[in-house]
Parts: structure tokens; sequence; C-alpha cells
């Protein structure tokens, strides 16, 4: 299975905050875990991820947590952690606290590897604005081992709109 991440930075507003982190929240506008503040790093904990579509033992929660012009929709065949799952996501500036256009950051997708290699890979996109967004292929990672893997991207980000 290839895992596609699409990172909005939905209103991820470069706004002044005294907090280190944010945890994301189900947004039921947007159908996504969202962040707000701008704050680094923004982390979509598993309560919000850990699952895939409707699959038994292990059913997304907020399935498919895709903006709807995504192309990153899951499917349900399977057994929850014997087959691919995306589970938690953290994404990091590497350039301070604060989410600014330019800055290198670092997507950290923790996932449930069924094999390694090309056949079980992140592939993570990212669009500039949500409401019309166009798709930018940012990296890819593949698993080197079977189980739960953390897969790692960095970009520099485009211009932030909410």
């Amino acid at each position: 299975m290839v895992w596609s991440l699409a990172v909005t930075f939905l209103a991820i507003l470069c706004l002044p905050s005294l907090s280190i982190a944010e945890t994301a929240v189900y947004d039921a506008t947007w159908l996504v875990p969202r962040c707000t503040s701008g704050v680094s790093p923004c982390t979509a904990p598993s309560s919000l991820l850990n699952g895939r579509d409707t699959m038994s033992g292990g059913a997304e929660p907020h399935q498919p947590n895709t903006l709807s012009t995504s192309p990153c929709a899951d499917g349900s065949s399977g057994t929850y952690h014997a087959r691919e799952s995306l589970d938690a996501v953290a994404i990091y500036d590497w350039n301070g606290s604060q989410f600014f256009t330019g800055d290198t950051v670092e997507v950290d997708a923790t996932v449930w590897c069924y094999t390694t290699g090309t056949d079980d890979s992140l592939y993570v996109y990212q669009t500039d604005n949500p409401s019309l967004p166009t798709w930018n292929y940012k990296g890819s990672a593949a698993c080197t081992a079977t189980g739960s893997e953390v897969l790692s991207v960095s970009f520099n980000l485009g211009t932030l709109t909410s």
C-alpha cells in the first residue's frame, strides 16, 4: 500500500503565541484534523487518525480525514495493524516555534508497515490554499521494517493561507 498524506497547513496562521506546541482537533468544516495557532510542532494524535477507513477492528475516526479534493482517501480492505495504516502525524518547523512561509518543515508520520520498500511508502503532498487546493508533491519515505514506524519527509513551506 502507498499512503499519500496531503498536508494542507490548513489555517496554520502565523499568529503570535506563547504555546510551545499544538495538538490538532477535528474540524467539522474542513473534515480534517486542524491546528490553528501556527505553533510548531502541530500534532494530529492517534486519537484523531489511528486506523484506516472503516476497517474491522481499526476504523479511522472521522475517516477519511482529508479535504474533499484530496487524492488520499483510504481503502477498507485488510485487518487492522496487520495491513497498513496511518496512525499519527506531527509537523515540525526546523526554523523555530512558529510556521512561516519559506521555513523548512518536517512531517513525521507514524504508520503501520505491512512490508518494506516501495510497496509501503508515504508520499507527502502540500497545498498553500485549502479552499482551492493545488497539490504539490513534496517527497516520500519507504518503510524499512514491518510494524510501527515513523516515516519523515522535509520540505520548504510555500505561502500560507487559511
